[in-house]
């Protein structure tokens, strides 16, 4: 895992530590890359997800007494992304997916459009932390040929072993609007 960080930035540190991190739980496969985006937003996700885990502990148990302080910086670097990415409540995640469906495959990468889904992604994985689970899952059935998103995410339901996890797909596929 590479890190890109200036100096001792320790919460850009585990910010993208924790995003590289859940690329390596989805069990990358080479392949098509038509749904990469939906990857790397789950991974801004599981960087927002650690940030505010971690202020959580440290403010009880920090892995050094003096680290405890360091616990507000954690959350403020959080809150900072999501309030700058923050969702516009006028539209549902199925509207805003078709209206930027084909940008998101043009460049999987743009971080402003990974981390606005993000911010609605977050709250499944805050209320129920076992749905990490079925990320394991997400590639069991990649291809070099294109998917839609649509059989991207059927793949997915189907690789998963758990009925909670399948259940947990099933939930993202209809926020998005996807049959």
């Amino acid at each position: 895992v590479r890190l890109d960080t200036h100096k001792t930035f320790w919460s850009q540190y585990a910010f993208q530590f924790s995003h590289e991190f859940c690329h390596i739980m989805c069990g990358y496969k080479a392949g098509d890359q038509s749904n990469q985006w939906f990857e790397e937003s789950l991974c801004e996700t599981a960087s927002l997800f650690a940030m505010r885990r971690m202020r959580k502990e440290w403010e009880e148990k920090p892995p050094y007494p003096h680290w405890k302080n360091y616990a507000p910086a954690l959350e403020k670097y959080a809150q900072g992304r999501l309030d700058t990415h923050a969702w516009t409540d006028s539209l549902s995640v199925a509207e805003w997916y078709e209206r930027n469906k084909e940008k998101l495959k043009e460049n999987p990468t743009d971080r402003e459009k990974n981390t606005t889904i993000a911010t609605k992604l977050l709250p499944l994985f805050e209320q129920r932390p076992e749905n990490w689970g079925a990320v394991a899952f997400l590639y069991i059935h990649k291809t070099k040929d294109p998917r839609s998103f649509s059989t991207y995410l059927a793949d997915w339901r189907r690789a998963c072993k758990l009925a909670g996890d399948k259940e947990f797909v099933w939930k993202l596929a209809k926020m998005f609007g996807v049959e």
